[in-house]
């Protein structure tokens, strides 16, 4: 999967850098470009598969798109997946979704997008628009906020 979105991907970004390269160097000074993270339910269990994708150098004459991934279970030894979080978040988070954790596919999706939404309401600096989330409930599926994805 990863392969099949590192050249769009890099195509994207080299674009981006020729039109506005100030702009280009704001946006990706850290070396971050975009984090896809799918959750699902297998059997009655959380599984979650983290795709994160970077940049080598902002400079190279040629853009070099990197890739990473994590999933669990089966990357993680214990069997859980944490996803870290500032600690102010969590805790006024929780305050409006105190069982944030209990639910099926759709109910997961709309806490990880309130949470997301909380953290963009907060101005962290790594997290922003567009934001697109997909519950994927099989066999059915329902956008629960399209972004810059078409539904």
């Amino acid at each position: 999967m990863e392969a099949a979105i590192r050249e769009p991907l890099r195509t994207a970004l080299t674009r981006n850098r020729n039109q506005n390269p100030v702009e280009f160097k704001e946006n990706y000074a850290d070396g971050q470009v975009v984090a896809i993270i799918f959750f699902a339910f297998e059997h009655g269990v959380p599984a979650v598969v983290f795709l994160g994708f970077m940049l080598d150098d902002l400079n190279a004459p040629e853009l070099k798109v990197k890739s990473g991934r994590y999933a669990c279970p089966g990357d993680c030894t214990d069997g859980h997946f944490n996803v870290f979080v500032p600690w102010r978040l969590e805790a006024k988070f929780r305050q409006g979704h105190p069982e944030f954790w209990k639910g099926d596919a759709l109910k997961a999706a709309e806490n990880a997008d309130a949470f997301i939404r909380l953290a963009i309401d907060q101005r962290l600096s790594d997290v922003g628009p567009p934001i697109s989330v997909l519950a994927l409930d099989s066999p059915r599926a329902k956008w629960i906020r399209a972004g810059d994805c078409t539904p």
